[in-house]
């Protein structure tokens, strides 16, 4: 059996607008293996969240449609399922932890109810033993006293007990892949380590694989064996972690790293990124970040790199293009 569990080929999701047409995510290719953690990284607005959303299938259409693409798990084009086939396959096999549990929580229902719906419909168990199972869930989350908490409603609980109670909806069916989009976000630095401990042990206790999406590259560095950078729609950058974090080749990846604040180096002013992310409706000719990169060559303003493959470590930027001189 192949080791690779989703496979995203040239996917392509737009919004129509009345402004015009933004590719929010504009000709990705990236992968997952089974057991394995894939953190996507980039700053906001680069596509990270419509990537997942086009996973689960929750783009909303309109104003969005996939123009383009596939979308492997396990062998099947999610694109290509049935309406209901999706609705099969979201929880059991691919669920997702949202960023804000507040919003992602129905306000009006108990936590329990949520949670049991979910096992209802997938694991075709009664209203009875649906609770049961979702008692058991918050237990696995290590969620204190399971059995009261399932009658509680979202805005009874904390943030942190809110994101665990999210996160025992995402595995309650025990899917093959948990997309996180930033599921740590709104928590503080200390319940932020706890529900990374909790994921990061879960997913070895569940035997799945993750995707997960994040500004924190400390997370990354700490959660990661692959590293997928992601900017303006594009993947820039993709390779295992010690290579990202060691020899990191786009100069938006190394951008990311040195606003990183470290404490072995004098103070002084944090190194940023200069200019910001380029609206999609006005995406720049050639490159998408030469306008923000100081040594960028005039090739990068004409032409937009390919995504090569160096040895395993990927990167779209012509410096590391052989052939460059060819293309000038």
């Amino acid at each position: 059996m192949s080791d690779r569990l989703l496979e995203i080929e040239d996917l392509r999701t737009y919004f129509h607008t009345l402004e015009g047409t933004l590719p929010a995510v504009d000709g990705i290719s990236l992968h997952v293996d089974r057991g394995e953690t894939l953190c996507v990284v980039g700053e906001s607005g680069c596509g990270k969240s419509v990537t997942a959303l086009s996973i689960m299938r929750l783009v909303p259409m309109p104003p969005g449609r996939y123009v383009s693409g596939k979308i492997n798990l396990a062998g099947r084009d999610l694109l290509r399922l049935s309406k209901e086939d999706m609705r099969r396959t979201r929880g059991r096999e691919v669920a997702m932890i949202f960023q804000e549990p507040m919003v992602s929580l129905n306000p009006v229902h108990t936590v329990g109810r949520q949670i049991a719906e979910a096992i209802q419909l997938h694991n075709g168990v009664g209203a009875r033993e649906a609770m049961k199972q979702a008692v058991d869930a918050l237990r696995m989350v290590r969620v204190p006293d399971p059995h009261l908490r399932v009658r509680e409603f979202p805005h009874q609980m904390s943030g942190g007990m809110r994101q665990r109670a999210m996160i025992a909806m995402a595995l309650s069916c025990r899917p093959k892949l948990l997309i996180a989009d930033e599921p740590t976000t709104a928590l503080d630095v200390t319940v932020q380590a706890q529900i990374l401990e909790l994921i990061r042990s879960l997913k070895h206790e569940v035997g799945m694989a993750m995707m997960l999406i994040t500004h924190d590259l400390g997370v990354v560095a700490e959660m990661a064996q692959r590293v997928v950078v992601m900017y303006a729609g594009k993947v820039v950058e993709e390779g295992p972690v010690d290579a990202i974090f060691g020899e990191p080749l786009h100069p938006y990846t190394r951008g990311l790293l040195r606003s990183i604040p470290r404490l072995d180096q004098p103070r002084g002013p944090l190194a940023v990124i200069r200019g910001t992310v380029p609206s999609p409706l006005r995406f720049p000719s050639g490159c998408r970040f030469h306008e923000r990169d100081p040594d960028a060559l005039e090739v990068c303003r004409q032409k937009a790199p390919p995504l090569i493959d160096r040895g395993g470590h990927k990167v779209a930027c012509w410096r590391h293009t052989p052939d460059v001189q060819e293309v000038v």
